[in-house]
């Protein structure tokens, strides 16, 4: 029985996107592993803002998962994290796509 997706086939996937991951990376405060209340948005979520991407017609392929800065576990496309507060100049940024988190993580 073939299990043939035709939605599958409208995807953009990313699968080695070294600078992007590293700046979603940094907007990390916490995974769902040790903030059970706080960690409310899937990662692949910060990859979208990140990219530039339509969260509808793209998926990720991570070969080196970041880790949560709390518990150094694997974050995957689908791990549910809280993100870094932002400063307002980071926020002015963001419309350009270069979201980065304040020096004192507020």
């Amino acid at each position: 029985m073939d299990f043939f997706d035709p939605q599958q086939n409208n995807k953009t996937w990313f699968s080695s996107i070294a600078q992007p991951l590293h700046e979603a990376e940094r907007l990390i405060a916490s995974c769902e592993h040790c903030n059970l209340d706080g960690a409310e948005i899937p990662f692949d979520n910060i990859l979208d803002r990140v990219t530039g991407s339509e969260p509808s017609v793209t998926d990720y392929v991570l070969e080196h998962p970041p880790k949560c800065p709390n518990w150094c576990r694997e974050i995957l496309e689908k791990t549910l994290v809280e993100r870094k507060r932002m400063s307002i100049f980071a926020k002015k940024k963001q419309g350009l796509g270069l979201m980065r988190p304040s020096p004192n993580g507020n």
